[in-house]
Order: structure tokens, then C-alpha cells, then sequence
């Protein structure tokens, strides 16, 4: 198989279209840096299928879209072709020639097409797989895929010995039927739990079955109890009613007397407590005149003791100002003698500081006359020893200049002669080009008059396919929107049939009884809301909303029908449903008539639409209803309600057009229209009609595609004629070919013309350059020779200079010791000094707060004494006041006491007589108690009958009247068959029933049905479960068959692999030269990682990663001849490959490429002028229009 040609459109730097033939040998892809010659590779990658946009250079896909030019548009599409030639059948044999096509547009549209039929992205992957031949196989190789092969990132070495071992499809049918696997097991786990589900429902159903019977059996035994338990209660209750009664009235006659009795105590209290009050206002005077006086007494003997206290503490605080000036005194005399001898130290430290200041400013003096000597002669070398280096420089300088011009010399003449040599080669180099020239472009002429010929009928056929291309997307368009139609009515049809089966939106009842419609009738069941419908849509909202309320009605055709839907319902306790009896409706005698104040309306008889036996039903519903068109029934907010709706004199029922509002006379009802209003009626008619509807649909969609199918064939043969396509493409070719070769002569023949242009300048410039040479040369070399004279001058009298400057530093260094030494002497005696000076200032500050706290202490002294003095005079004057205050208290009391026993002895008595009251009252209260105690028992009583009234009567239908009379009448002949169980017998036996009840529960009377329908699901879900084992177990053989194989077909490749390895690498490098591919888990190989080791010339690194960037380059190149030796790929593309080579290594890239490309197409991009002449056939890429890339075809197998 041959890659034939590459078309590319609109990709990338493409804006126009080109062609790229491909022949046998090899073909190079140059240009300089930018043109585009990876976007051819790129190109050939994308219609090969490749979606990462990163492999493709992009950030994103639209990004491959021709983007425009200052001068040009951005392009709407990308579009690249490859034609494939199937000469050895590897492709299917049907195809002689396969095009795959690949189509890219802005909007994120793709399209792809083999032989121009659309197609899938997996179709073409299925037609290349195992071929050698994709987007990431190991056919298209560039430079930074050699790095991944030998660094193995993404595990892409594995990937590349699948391809060629033929396992990937093994791996994809695994990966498949794992994908497979575990839908089965989830499958599996769904049967398993719905398993469990319908056991546990089915173990729970057959108990309720059994259940059921027990319950009914045990509530009728409940039911005659309770009545027996019943009837023994009331006549308890009845008997304690009586007693009750009779109690009652005698304690109320008790009440009464002491109620009596109780006033008339009330009145004699009351005029004995307003005494009391006269008393108590009596002794409240006596004693608050007696308390004043005693309140006066006290204060005295407080203000007395309170003087004596001050007294105490002013003698007890003279006592202590005395003891502390005493002390203070001795203080300060202490404090002044140590004050003495601080001066006296102060004074000779001082003396002592000065005599060493005077020292150190000797020491500095010497000190500064010596820095400043030193400093002279560190001055004096420092200036001389730069000015050394800079002669020093100079020289250097001098010896370079001369040393470079004599290598500018010699260069010079070599260039001039080199130039003379190339002259004479180039005249004849462009005397032939001239005569190649004229020839070429006389057959290019004859080539292109053809080629036009040819497109002119070329456009002619694709005008034709144009047309016939749109009339198939006008059907194709047509079928499209008839298909959407045909869905539309078939997913509304499954709706409303889904709808009206599961009775969407009516209550459980009506489900119920169309589910058992054969226990209550012999005919198929109807809703109102299913057997009704109307002529036009828009009167749907309108019907629906004035028979809302019948909507739900089951019709039947008797009454015995209805009534036993009812039974059946009443029965199984599912609720209430409504009927209309067809039997019991007559037709109407006469039609209602439209009234005349109504306009634009119409009768709802005339618009609804039903079957004619039910036709009095909805005379009976519809006879006086009108709706009304094109009249505003709800008022806006500027306008007043409508005549027609304050008319009560109208005997009409109307609603408005959209439902809003309904009048049934003499009643109103309205509000908004929902969503899904006029949805529920004439759902039945409106499955016959989508019935009918999609069966036309259907039809038509046959017929388009008929249509359709013939106008695609006849499409797809005018599109299969390559006549004139075949020959514009041979006449393109050749055209290219004379245009390239056009190119390249004149590109030579300008190339020439400015080499030799530039031969004869540059003669004159190198002659130029020789004499100046010469003459700059003679004049270095005396200046030279007088820098090396001035130069051993200045180096000896640096070296003087720095002996010099030794020595003085060295009686620098001395001075400043001692110069050190004195300093820290000298602030040694200043910080001594500071000491005293800080001791005298703290001495002096004690001293005077010594002073200033005797001042003070002796103020004080003489102000408490003062004070005392004052308090004794007071004392005696107010003791006096004292004793007279005394003697007055004694009579005051004595009023007090004599008011306070009159006013306790009337106290006294008021309590009595209260007390007396108390126990009148304490009686009247338990009296009360116990007559709320009988009217409670007396209305529990009442309650306990009305609660066994209300029980007996909604849990068993019966009447307590009827129930005691009926007792009364069976009582002597129960008396007569035995004697009756005891109200505590009967309560324990209810009580026992009961409990059984409760522990039954809840009942399901349909539990046997149930059981059985979940049975039928059962054993079909185990069948299921049956066959999901089989498919898991047949999966899970089917995987360990093809690891088997894939492991077999991967290990027989990679033993050959190896071998051919080592064979092409050791013809790479030399036969000393060792490599080897290892697995490092043979355990597992499908799997297993593969090590390279590469040991060329004698080498022995520890990784791959310590070769060199050639050396890489060869042993990936190494490995992908290997791979080649083992399947041999159709064509082989290099990006750049042999950009890290040396010229020997490139000469053995090319040898070993020449060598397999007898088997197979390469196609090289390079920049390598070796590698560039090693082709057979070359397209230059460049760029004529800014950024719009082109190709020139340069045939290079004539030129050998």
C-alpha cells in the first residue's frame, strides 16, 4: 500500500488548497523556519484521526482553521485529504484506491469521509487498526516523540511494540468485553436485589394471606363480646347514675343551712374589726411618741461615743509623730557624715583623671603623626602600582592588536583566493541554467493550455454535483423535519396511551375499579373525560372547565352495574367513586334555544363530539350551555362586569372561550387558566387520531427516502467520476512539476548572478583589506617593543614602594597598642568618678527629704494636740443632756403598754369570731367538694354512656336502645340456659380478642393475587439471573482466551523485535557495540514495562539518559527499524529526526532510510542539506504571501 496524496485546505497556514503527490523512495518536506513544513505532518495526523490538540500544537481544535493574514480573511474550514494506493490488498479488497477525508468548521462541526461517503472518526480507525497506519502509531515520528520512546513517558514504548505485535486489537476486544463484564455483574447485582426484594414481598404476602382469615374470624368474636361487655356496662353505669342523683340532692340541702349561718357571722365580724381599728390608731400614737423620745437619747450616747473614740486615736497618733521625729533626726546626722566622706573621694579621683587625660592626648598625638606617615606612602605605592597595571594593559593591548592583524592578514589572502576559484565555476554553473531555463518554460505553456481545457469540464461536473448536492440536502432537510413530526405524534401517542392505561391525575379509586372492571361489568369501562371531545381544539379549555365536576364519572349501562363497582369498592375499602346510569337517561323532547340577549355565542352540544349512544347523557349535561366567542366575560380594570353575567333573568349556563369564567345558573365560578387545561377530555379520541396520524407520517417518511436514496446514488456515481479529475490531476502535476522546476532554475540562476556579484566585491574589499593590514602591522611593532621597556622599569619601583609601606605599618600598629591601653585606663578613672558623683547626688536627695518629713510630722504634732483639747471641753456638757433624757423614758412606757393590752384584747375577740367563721366556711367548702365529686361522677357517668353509645354505634353499626331493649327482653331466658360471665370477665375477654387483633395488624385481602404475580415475576427474573451467569461465564472465558493469544502473538513479536534490534543498531554504530530490550515483569509481559540498554562505542552507561542527543537519536531510530523489520509500515514520516546528528551519523541515518525505503515511502522533513540531498523527490515549503504557506516540487531522480 502507497500513500498516493495529500490535499489540504484551509489548515493551519494552508489558506489555499494544495496538492502533495507522493511516489515510491523518499520525499523531503524543506523550508526555513516558520513556512509550515509540520503542518504538513500535522495535517497527515489530523485526517488520520488525532483529537489531543496538544500533538497537534493547539490549545484548541478550531484553532487548526486557517486564521488570515494582514491581507486575508480567517477561513470558515479546515479540510485535508490522503489517498491511499491499495496495491497489496492490506486495506479491504474492495477498494482499489481509499481517500479518507477529513472536514473541520468553526462552529465545532466535524465531518469525516472515506472514498467522500460520510462516515465515523471510529470508521477509519477500524479501517487502518493493525495496519500500522493512525494518529499515534509509530509511522509518524518527530523529534520530541524520540524522547518519549526512550524516556517512556505515557508508557509509549509499550504502545509501539502493541501496534507492531498486532495486539492492540486484542487489548481493545478485552477491554470490550471487561466493559461487558461489568455490566453483567451490575446486571447481576440488580437481579440479585430485586431477588431479595420479591422473596422478602413473597414471604410477606403468604402471611398476610393466612392472616387475613384469622382477623375476620377474631373480629367476629370481638364483635359479640364487645356487645355482651357493652350491654353490661350500661346497666352498671345507669344504676350509679340513679344513686348519684339521689346523693346529690341531700348534700345540696346541707349546703344550704350554713350558707345561712355563715352571713350572719360575717355581719358581727365586721363591726368588731372597725373597733380594733379605733384601738389600733390609739397605741400606734403611744408609741411613736415613745420611740421619738428614745430615738433622741440615742443619738446623744452616739455622738458621745464617737468623741471618745476620736479622743483615743488623737492621743495614740501624738504618741507616734513623736517616736517618728526622733527617728528621723538620728537619720539625717547619719546621712550628712557619709555625705563628708563622699566629697573628700570625689576629690582625688578627679586629680588622678586629669593626670591620665593629660597622658592620652600625648598617645593620640603620636599615634595621628604616624597615620598620616603611613598613610603618605600607601598613597604613593597604590598610585604608582596603577599606574603599572595600566601600562601593564597597554602592552597587553599592543601584543593583541599585532597578533590579530597578522591572523587578519593570512585569512584575508586565503579568502582571495578562494573567491578567484569559485568565479570560474559559477560563469559555467549559470550559462546552463540559461538554456534549462527557455526549455521549460516552452513545455510549461503547452502543460498549462491543457490544464485548463480539463478544469473548464471539471467545473462543469462539480456544478452538476452542486445541484444535485443540494437537492439531496433539500430532501435530506424534509426527512429530517417529517421524522421529528413521526416522533413528536408517536412520543405524544405512547403519552396519552400511557396516560389513559395508568389513569394519570384520577383518584386511586377509579384505577381500582378499571383494573377489576370484569367483577363489576361485562363491557369496557369509560370516564366521562375519555368518551368527549370537540370539532375544533380551541372549545377544549371551554368543555373541560364547565364539566370539571363530572369529569371522573365512571358511564355505565344499568344501575346493577354501578352498584356493584360500589360493593367492590366498599369491600376492599379503596374509596368512593361517581356514576351516570345510560338507562335512567332519556333523550330531551325539545332543543334548548339560544337566548336572544346572548351574541356570538354557540351551543356546546353543536362543538362536542361523542359517540350517538351516549348522546342523552350529554343532552342531559351540555342541553342550555353556550360558549361564548369574541365576548369579554372578565372584566379588565377599566371596564364595568359585563351585562350578560348581571342578567338573572337569563337561563342560560355559560363559559368563555379560554375557561375563565363559567356561569351556572344561578352560580359563578372562574379564575386562571392552567398549563395543562383542556388536556384531560378526549383522550381516547385523541389516540385514534394520532394513530391515524402516525401512520400517515410514516408513509411519508418511506416515500422521502426513496426519493432520497435515488437522488444519493445518483449523487455518489457523479461524484465517483474521476475522469476529469484523474486528468486535471496529471496535468496539475505536471504543471507543478515545470512551475517548481521554473522556480528553481531562475532561484539559481538570481542566485549566481549576486554570487558572482559578490565574488568581484569582495576581491576588492579583501584587497582593500591585505594593504591596510600590512601598514597597521609596521606600525605596532616599535610600540610594542618600547611598552616592554617602561613596564620592568615601573616593577622595581613598586616593589621599593611596598618594603617602604611594611615598615611603617608595622610602628603604626605599635602606637595605636599603646595608645589603647592608656584610653581604657583613662575611662576607667571616668566611670569611677561618675560612681561618687551619683552616690553625692542620692546622699544630697535623702538628706532633703529627711528635712522636709521632720517639717511636716512636727505640724501634725502640734494640730492633734489642739484637737484633743476641744473634745474634753464638749464631753461634760452633753453627758448631762444624757441623764435628763434617762429619767423621762420610764413614764412614756408605761402609756404604751396600758394602750397595747386594750388593743389586744379586742384583737383577741375579732379572732375568735373569725376563727368561728373559718370552720363555717371550711364546712361549706367540703360541702362543695363533694358535690362537684357527684356532678363529676354524674357527667363521667354520662360520658362513659355516650362513649359506649359512640363506639358500639361507628365500630359495629349498633344502637344502644335497641341494644337494652333487646338485653331486657333475652335476660330471663339467658337466667334460664346458665348463668352470664361477670362485666370482668367479659373486659378481659374483649381485652384478650383485642390484643390478637392488634398483633394481626393490618390486612391485605388481595395478599393471594399479589402472591401470585410476584411469583410469575420471580421465576422470569431467575431465568434472567440464568442467563447473565452464562453470558459472565462465557465473558470471562472469551478474556482468557485473547490475554492468552495477545501474551503468545506479544512475546513471539518481542523476541523478533529484540534480535532485529540489536542487528540495526550495531549497523548504526559498530559489530563491537552491544544493546538489548528487557521486560522487567516477564512474568506478566501484557503489562510489563521494557527497558532499553544501549552500550555504543565500548560505553557502559547506567541509563539510557547519559547517551548523547545523537546517540538517543540513533538507538530510537534503532527501535523504530526493528519495529519495521517485524510489520513494515506503508510509509514512514520523520519531523526533524535528524536535527541532533553529526555529518558521519547522518550519513548512516540516510544509508539505513535508503536501505528500507525499497519497502516503504519516507517522508523527511529536515533542515539537513545531507539528508536533503539524499531524497528522491523534494517539496520546498514557503511562504510568497505573507503567512500563506506553499509547496514547490523539486524532482531530484533525474539529477544523479
Amino acid at each position: 500500500m502507497l500513500l498516493k496524496k495529500l490535499e489540504i485546505k484551509g489548515f493551519k497556514s494552508f489558506g489555499d488548497k494544495v496538492h502533495i503527490d507522493f511516489t515510491t523512495g523518499v520525499t523531503g518536506i524543506v523550508g526555513p523556519n516558520g513556512c509550515g513544513k509540520s503542518n504538513v505532518v500535522d495535517a497527515i495526523r489530523w485526517v488520520l484521526g488525532e483529537q489531543r490538540t496538544k500533538n497537534l500544537r493547539s490549545d484548541k481544535m478550531s484553532n487548526v482553521i486557517f486564521n488570515g493574514t494582514r491581507a486575508r480573511g480567517q477561513g470558515r474550514t479546515a479540510e485535508v485529504s490522503l489517498t491511499f494506493d491499495n496495491n497489496k490488498h492490506i486495506l479491504p479488497p474492495e477498494y482499489s484506491q481509499v481517500t479518507i477525508t477529513r472536514r473541520y468548521h468553526r462552529s465545532g462541526d466535524s465531518e469525516y469521509m472515506i472514498n467522500f461517503v460520510p462516515c465515523r472518526l471510529k470508521d477509519i480507525q477500524d479501517l487502518f487498526l493493525d495496519t500500522g497506519i493512525g494518529s499515534d502509531s509509530y509511522a509518524i515520528i518527530e523529534l520530541k516523540k524520540v524522547d518519549e520512546i526512550l524516556n517512556d513517558k505515557e508508557n509509549a514504548r509499550r504502545s509501539l511494540f502493541e501496534k507492531a505485535a498486532g495486539v492492540s486489537k486484542y487489548k481493545n476486544r478485552k477491554k470490550q468485553a471487561l466493559s461487558r463484564l461489568d455490566g453483567v455483574d451490575k446486571d447481576l447485582h440488580r437481579v440479585n436485589d430485586l431477588l431479595a426484594e420479591i422473596e422478602k414481598n413473597l414471604n410477606s404476602l403468604e402471611r398476610q394471606a393466612k392472616q387475613a382469615e384469622r382477623f375476620f374470624r377474631l373480629k367476629e368474636q370481638y364483635k359479640k363480646a364487645s356487645i355482651s361487655y357493652a350491654s353490661t356496662r350500661i346497666k352498671r353505669e345507669r344504676d350509679a347514675f340513679l344513686l348519684l342523683n339521689d346523693k346529690l340532692e341531700t348534700e345540696t340541702t346541707k349546703k344550704d343551712e350554713i350558707q345561712r349561718a355563715l352571713a350572719t357571722k360575717e355581719h358581727t365580724l365586721e363591726q368588731k374589726k372597725q373597733e380594733v381599728l379605733e384601738y389600733e390608731q390609739h397605741y400606734s400614737a403611744k408609741q411613736k411618741k415613745l420611740n421619738n423620745h428614745l430615738g433622741q437619747l440615742r443619738h446623744l450616747e452616739n455622738e458621745k461615743k464617737l468623741k471618745d473614740e476620736r479622743l483615743s486615736f488623737s492621743t495614740e497618733k501624738t504618741t507616734t509623730l513623736k517616736d517618728q521625729i526622733a527617728q528621723d533626726t538620728e537619720n539625717k546626722d547619719t546621712v550628712y557624715q557619709s555625705l563628708l566622706q563622699l566629697e573628700a573621694q570625689r576629690g582625688s579621683a578627679e586629680k588622678m583623671w586629669q593626670e591620665l587625660e593629660m597622658e592620652l592626648q600625648n598617645y593620640k598625638e603620636g599615634l595621628d603623626e604616624q597615620k598620616e606617615k603611613t598613610a603618605e606612602v600607601q598613597q604613593l605605592a597604590t598610585n604608582k602600582e596603577a599606574f603599572f597595571k595600566q601600562k601593564e594593559q597597554e602592552a597587553f593591548q599592543l601584543n593583541k592588536d599585532y597578533e590579530i592583524k597578522q591572523s587578519q592578514l593570512s585569512s584575508a589572502k586565503q579568502a582571495l583566493e578562494k573567491v578567484a576559484n569559485a568565479d570560474s565555476q559559477q560563469n559555467e554553473e549559470l550559462q546552463r541554467y540559461e538554456l534549462e531555463l527557455t526549455q521549460i518554460e516552452k513545455d510549461l505553456a503547452e502543460v498549462r493550455q491543457r490544464l485548463a481545457n480539463w478544469q473548464q469540464k471539471e467545473e462543469q461536473r462539480r456544478a452538476e454535483v452542486s445541484t444535485l448536492e443540494e437537492n439531496v440536502e433539500g430532501i435530506r432537510v424534509k426527512l429530517s423535519a417529517k421524522n421529528r413530526a413521526l416522533d413528536a405524534k408517536q412520543n405524544e401517542y405512547k403519552l396519552t396511551k400511557s396516560l389513559i392505561d395508568n389513569m394519570e391525575g384520577f383518584p386511586e379509586a377509579l384505577k381500582f375499579l378499571k383494573k377489576n372492571s370484569a367483577q363489576w361489568t361485562n363491557d369496557t369501562p369509560y370516564l366521562l373525560s375519555d368518551i368527549i371531545t370537540t370539532h375544533d381544539p380551541r372549545y377544549l379549555v371551554a368543555i373541560e372547565n364547565y364539566l370539571e365536576p363530572f369529569l371522573n364519572y365512571y358511564i355505565v349501562q344499568n344501575a346493577v352495574e354501578a352498584y356493584e363497582a360500589i360493593r367492590l369498592l366498599s369491600e376492599s375499602e379503596k374509596g368512593k367513586a361517581n356514576f351516570f346510569i345510560l338507562d335512567h337517561l332519556l333523550p330531551q323532547a325539545t332543543k334548548a334555544t339560544q337566548p336572544t340577549s346572548l351574541t356570538n355565542a354557540v351551543g356546546a352540544l353543536d362543538i362536542a363530539e361523542f359517540d350517538t349512544r351516549f348522546r342523552p347523557l350529554f343532552e342531559h349535561l351540555l342541553a342550555n350551555v353556550w360558549i361564548v366567542e369574541n365576548e369579554v366575560l372578565l372584566p379588565t380594570t377599566d371596564q364595568p362586569l359585563p351585562a350578560v353575567l348581571n342578567d338573572v333573568t337569563l337561563n342560560a349556563n355559560l363559559v368563555s372561550l379560554n375557561g375563565e369564567v363559567v356561569r351556572r345558573h344561578p352560580a359563578a365560578a372562574g379564575g386562571s387558566v392552567g398549563a395543562f387545561e383542556g388536556k384531560r377530555i378526549g383522550r381516547v379520541k385523541n389516540l385514534e387520531k394520532l394513530a391515524l396520524e402516525i401512520e400517515s407520517l410514516q408513509q411519508e417518511v418511506e416515500d422521502i427516502g426513496a426519493q432520497l436514496s435515488f437522488q444519493q446514488n445518483d449523487l455518489q456515481q457523479r461524484k465517483q467520476d474521476q475522469t476529469f479529475r484523474n486528468a486535471i490531476k496529471e496535468s496539475q502535476k505536471e504543471t507543478n512539476h515545470s512551475e517548481g522546476m521554473v522556480i528553481s532554475l531562475r532561484t539559481k540562476r538570481e542566485q549566481l548572478t549576486n554570487l558572482l556579484e559578490k565574488n568581484r566585491q569582495a576581491q576588492e574589499e579583501i584587497t582593500e583589506k591585505v594593504a591596510l593590514l600590512q601598514e597597521e602591522i609596521g606600525e605596532l611593532l616599535p610600540q610594542t617593543n618600547h611598552q616592554k621597556t617602561v613596564l620592568e622599569d615601573l616593577t622595581y619601583e613598586v616593589e621599593n614602594l611596598k618594603e617602604q609601606l611594611l615598615t611603617e605599618n608595622e610602628g603604626l600598629q605599635l602606637k595605636s597598642s599603646r595608645y589603647n591601653q592608656q584610653n581604657i585606663a583613662f575611662h576607667q578613672q571616668q566611670n569611677k568618678l561618675a560612681t561618687i558623683d551619683q552616690e553625692i547626688g542620692y546622699k544630697q536627695q535623702t538628706l532633703s527629704t529627711l528635712e522636709n518629713r521632720l517639717v511636716k510630722y512636727r505640724q501634725e504634732l502640734v494640730q492633734v494636740e489642739v484637737e484633743a483639747g476641744q473634745l474634753l471641753d464638749s464631753q461634760e456638757s452633753q453627758d448631762a443632756l444624757i441623764e435628763e433624757l434617762q429619767e423621762k423614758t420610764a413614764p412614756y412606757s408605761e402609756e404604751v403598754k396600758a394602750a397595747e393590752k386594750e388593743y389586744y384584747d379586742i384583737r383577741k375577740l375579732v379572732n375568735d369570731l373569725d376563727k368561728e367563721l373559718r370552720e363555717l366556711q371550711r364546712r361549706k367548702e367540703s360541702l362543695s367538694v363533694i358535690l362537684n365529686e357527684l356532678q363529676n361522677k354524674i357527667h363521667e357517668t354520662k360520658i362513659n354512656l355516650t362513649s359506649i353509645s359512640e363506639r358500639l354505634s361507628a365500630e359495629f353499626q349498633v344502637d344502644i336502645d335497641q341494644l337494652m331493649l333487646a338485653t331486657d327482653e333475652d335476660e330471663p331466658q339467658e337466667e334460664k340456659e346458665g348463668e352470664q360471665l361477670s362485666e370482668v370477665e367479659l373486659q378481659a375477654e374483649v381485652e384478650t380478642i383485642k390484643r390478637k387483633l392488634e398483633k394481626i395488624g393490618t390486612i391485605n385481602p388481595m395478599a393471594m393475587d399479589q402472591y401470585q404475580e410476584s411469583k410469575e415475576r420471580r421465576d422470569f427474573i431467575v431465568e434472567q439471573k440464568e442467563d447473565l451467569l452464562k453470558s459472565k461465564e462465557s465473558l470471562l472465558q472469551t478474556i482468557a482466551e485473547t490475554e492468552e493469544y495477545a501474551k503468545n502473538a506479544f512475546m513471539e513479536a518481542f523476541d523478533k523485535i529484540r534480535s532485529n534490534f540489536l542487528t540495526v543498531f550495531r549497523s548504526l554504530f559498530s559489530e563491537e557495540d552491544t544493546a538489548d530490550l528487557i521486560l522487567t515483569d516477564p512474568e506478566n509481559p501484557l503489562e510489563s514495562k521494557i527497558d532499553i540498554i544501549a552500550k555504543p562505542k565500548g560505553k557502559r552507561p547506567l541509563t539510557i539518559n547519559q547517551l548523547s542527543g545523537g546517540e538517543k537519536t540513533l538507538t530510537a531510530t534503532s527501535l523504530l527499524f526493528a519495529l519495521y523489520l517485524l510489520k513494515p509500515a506503508p510509509f514512514c514520516i520523520f519531523d526533524e529526526v535528524d536535527a541532533p546528528l553529526d555529518d558521519a551519523n547522518t550519513e548512516k541515518f540516510n544509508q539505513i532510510i535508503k536501505t528500507f525505503s525499497k519497502d516503504s515511502q519516507f517522508i523527511i522533513v529536515t533542515h539537513n542539506k545531507r539528508t536533503m540531498a539524499s531524497t528522491d523527490l523534494m517539496y520546498g515549503v514557503t511562504m510568497r504571501e505573507q503567512g500563506v504557506s506553499t509547496v514547490v516540487p523539486v524532482d531530484l531522480r533525474g539529477l544523479d
